[in-house]
């Protein structure tokens, strides 16, 4: 198999390199692929490994730390147990800044961690030892059912599946992951007959609830020297459903009419596309508080909100709310008594609604204290303690685990990378039911590069035929002395660069897919070393667009246009690689590319005695 870009192809010089959205993208798709693989498989029981003290401990397994309502209530309701005692962990995809938004948003009293796992792990490999791990999404069910470590239960919360909007090539690892989990959440009863309906399985309603210390009328003051805003719309250009023509019609009739009014755009999005009016992009918990009570209408367009948290927030926040009236709302809202609500796509009614609030003090007074009704019946002081409850039962019912047969580690004189990562292995041997464990082992390769590759550390004579995958990782000093291509490598090491890619492009053009993305990389820096800067970058970027969830690509990239003296924005590339962390999800790849990158640009410091700037680059003119 040649990949084009090995015969030098000049065209690819224009190719493509991955942005953080194609990563993200590519990652939530590597996560589905994750649990399609698992399709058919036997799953351990569903079992606790302790028996169940005062203090439950949780773990959250959560796509994105964003400003979407599934995510944020998922965050929430983790804060909120751990508030009332509960040991929790959340787990979480996405962009580095969400992790980092969530920590200098927690409050005095709160105890949950919360760790961002990188695209290129396993978000699973992450569960440390608990008594219940909590899914937010179908996708992470089958893959912590494997773990064998404690019951799985799915937090239905995302429109997709609820709707029954699930494309058909995909519908039976959904469904097969439903089952697997030992219990379903779902928001509203109508979606817990959806589920019913749809797949045939049972789901324990969970009420959407607010954070009253958070969304609360509080003081209603305009800015000094600023307006009052008049009307607040929230969505995404990029999601239909939120159907944010619509709103930008509505914001411009009340305009015409309201001379002055102002209007405020809360966007999930860091840079939303034909932005309206005020725009508050990508905002934090408190800033999204204070611009919710900021103004005298909320107006809501969606086609469906499965959650409906906004309006529900806006009545905690004391601003009346004018919506389409769709299911997700109608769980809470009553026309003319806490809201305003019109047909869905209906522009001239909700201009009418919001016109009468706008217009008539007394109806807005008494929307608003309606509305702050219902939040506070449907507030997490009331809400939580009943969940709460409601996980110990689930955990209560599952039995205590048998322990199985103990393996025997060798490490051959590595060393964990990472502290506590050596209890993490203990507690994942105790429910691995394969005869073998791999882990990642760090090792010097060339000049400075360290390569990671799976190693199989652990075995024993029971269990199922198989080696299991965690990434746990760990250092060695020992040099690579067995990878596929060491030939090659040796001829690298010893100055014949010409040699070396003549046998490393033989061995790329016969390998399969998943043996050519590790070999490529060593295609791209061989041809470096013999001095073809500008065919090893067409290589680099093609290589890049085939592998996307590979950062060493990335890296290869940046590395190979500078050798070839070409221009390269590398803030796009840094960001790219620190969505991905690592490449753990290949046979093969460099240790902490980041570092890599950031060492070679000159910002990211030495690594250790090896580092970049003492050989990594040798190899490159």
């Amino acid at each position: 198999m040649t990949h084009p870009a090995i015969v030098g192809n000049g065209e690819m010089t224009a190719a493509y390199l991955p942005t953080a959205e194609d990563v993200t993208a590519a990652g939530r798709l590597a996560d589905v692929f994750a649990a399609v693989e698992l399709l058919g498989k036997e799953l351990p029981l569903d079992r606790r490994d302790r028996a169940l003290s005062d203090r439950l401990r949780i773990v959250y397994l959560v796509a994105r730390a964003g400003l979407g309502d599934g995510e944020r209530l998922l965050l929430t309701q983790a804060r909120q147990l751990a508030a009332l005692g509960a040991d929790v962990t959340v787990l979480s995809r996405g962009h580095p800044d969400d992790a980092d938004l969530d920590h200098r948003e927690r409050r005095v009293g709160t105890r949950a961690r919360m760790r961002r796992v990188p695209y290129g792990e396993a978000i699973t490999d992450a569960v440390p030892p608990c008594d219940l791990v909590v899914a937010g999404c179908w996708e992470f069910v089958l893959p912590a059912r494997m773990l064998g470590l404690a019951p799985v239960v799915l937090f239905e919360r995302g429109a997709l599946h609820v709707l029954g909007d699930v494309p058909e090539h995909i519908r039976d690892v959904v469904a097969a992951s439903l089952r697997a989990a030992v219990a379903r959440y779902a928001l509203g009863s109508r979606a817990c007959a959806s589920l019913e309906q749809s797949y045939g399985v049972a789901a324990r309603e969970a009420p959407a609830a607010v954070d009253l210390a958070v969304f609360n009328p509080g003081p209603r003051r305009a800015t000094p020297g600023r307006r009052p805003r008049g009307v607040v719309v929230v969505g995404s250009d990029g999601v239909e459903a939120d159907r944010l023509g619509d709103a930008r019609r509505v914001v411009a009739a009340l305009e015409e009419s309201h001379p002055g009014l102002g209007a405020l755009w809360v966007s999930p999005q860091r840079d939303p596309a034909q932005p309206f009016g005020e725009v508050l992009a990508a905002p934090t918990e408190a800033e999204r508080a204070r611009g919710y009570r900021s103004a005298r209408v909320y107006v809501s367009t969606a086609e469906h909100e499965v959650l409906a948290m906004t309006p529900l927030e806006m009545m905690a926040s004391g601003t009346p709310v004018v919506a389409t009236a769709h299911p997700g709302i109608l769980a809470y809202a009553t026309h003319e008594t806490n809201a305003l609500l019109a047909p869905v796509g209906d522009v001239d009614g909700l201009v009418a609604a919001a016109r009468r609030v706008l217009d008539d003090d007394e109806l807005a007074a008494r929307l608003a204290l309606a509305g702050r009704r219902t939040a506070v019946e449907h507030s997490w002081g009331a809400v939580a303690p009943q969940l709460l409850s409601s996980y110990a039962e689930v955990v209560r019912a599952s039995p205590l685990a048998t322990p199985l047969a103990g393996f025997e580690v060798a490490l051959g004189g590595a060393r964990f990378a990472r502290a506590g990562d050596a209890a993490l292995l203990r507690a994942r041997l105790g429910s691995c039911t394969t005869r073998e464990v791999a882990l990642p082992v760090s090792q010097p390769a060339l000049g400075g590069w360290r390569v990671v590759r799976w190693r199989v550390v652990a075995r024993r004579d029971e269990g199922e035929v198989g080696t299991t995958r965690v990434y746990l990782p760990v250092r060695s000093e020992h040099p690579l002395d067995d990878s596929p291509a060491q030939a090659c490598l040796d001829l690298l090491r010893s100055g014949e660069p010409t040699k070396a890619l003549a046998g490393l492009v033989e061995r790329c053009e016969r390998a399969g897919r998943a043996a050519q993305a590790v070999l490529g990389r060593w295609v791209v820096l061989a041809m470096l070393a013999a001095g073809r800067a500008g065919d090893a970058l067409d290589l680099a970027r093609a290589f890049a667009k085939d592998f996307p969830t590979q950062p060493d690509y990335v890296l290869l990239v940046v590395v190979a246009a500078r050798a070839a003296r070409r221009p390269v924005d590398v803030s796009g590339p840094l960001e790219t690689i620190a969505l991905l962390g690592t490449g753990a999800r290949f046979d093969e790849w460099f240790d902490d590319p980041y570092a890599l990158l950031g060492t070679y640009l000159g910002f990211g410091g030495p690594t250790g005695e090896d580092d970049v700037a003492s050989g990594t680059w040798a190899l490159c003119p």
